[in-house]
């Protein structure tokens, strides 16, 4: 279907399909589908969802073309016309449960990387959504610090990169979930308030930190 000219929509995920056409989450259980000028061509509705009241959020298109997007606490996969071909996650606190506010990405294999601000940890799905591991975040809780990341992804050799909004630090984990470091954080004055990264092809990091995009040219 064909949206009206003049549509808003409160963005939450940006994803582009492998023709070029661009997906944009944030509207009730909708992903609208812009061309490559950004002009409104079409929506998809993702059907299913137990959280009425939560938007498509997290988004991203693995190698396969398929179309991957939170609503609550759940996970759709959808084919490129929009089928729901699976939907997994359960709510609450558990190893393998999520709560309602996600963003992910996908490695190499396809596998689905999860941030939980909620439960403030990474989850890590096979294709088919069936859990791996889990990614326990560092944190100094004599400091006062919790975990909430609100944003992650995979980098060419499918180490696992997340933003905590929660620390104000950007860390790295292995493709297994082992961590490996802090990449930036707020200690060392680089950041304030993180919420979102990309990784460029050449090894930049842009992080969106409260009202500020921020370029680092470290190598990670």
């Amino acid at each position: 279907m064909a949206p009206s000219r003049g549509t808003l929509v409160l963005l939450e995920g940006v994803a582009a399909l492998t023709n070029g056409e661009l997906l944009v989450t944030g509207d009730e259980h909708r992903i609208w589908v812009r061309d490559k000028e950004g002009e409104e061509l079409r929506y998809i509705e993702v059907t299913g969802a137990e959280e009425a009241d939560e938007t498509t959020k997290g988004l991203t298109v693995d190698s396969l073309g398929r179309i991957i997007v939170t609503i609550g606490h759940q996970i759709f996969v959808l084919s490129p016309s929009g089928e729901v071909l699976l939907k997994f996650g359960e709510k609450g606190e558990g190893q393998q449960n999520l709560g309602s506010i996600l963003q992910l990405d996908v490695n190499s294999s396809n596998q689905i990387i999860v941030s939980d601000y909620d439960n403030g940890n990474v989850k890590v799905f096979d294709p088919e959504g069936h859990h791996l591991f889990t990614c326990e975040l560092p944190h100094d809780s004599e400091a006062g610090e919790s975990n909430h990341p609100t944003s992650v992804m995979a980098d060419s050799e499918d180490n696992i990169i997340v933003v905590d909004i929660g620390t104000g630090n950007v860390s790295m984990f292995s493709p297994d979930g082992k961590f490996i470091r802090h990449v930036l954080t707020r200690e060392n004055k680089e950041l304030w308030c993180p919420i979102a990264l990309a990784l460029t092809n050449e090894g930049h990091l842009f992080v969106s930190d409260a009202l500020d995009i921020k370029l680092f040219s470290a190598s990670i």
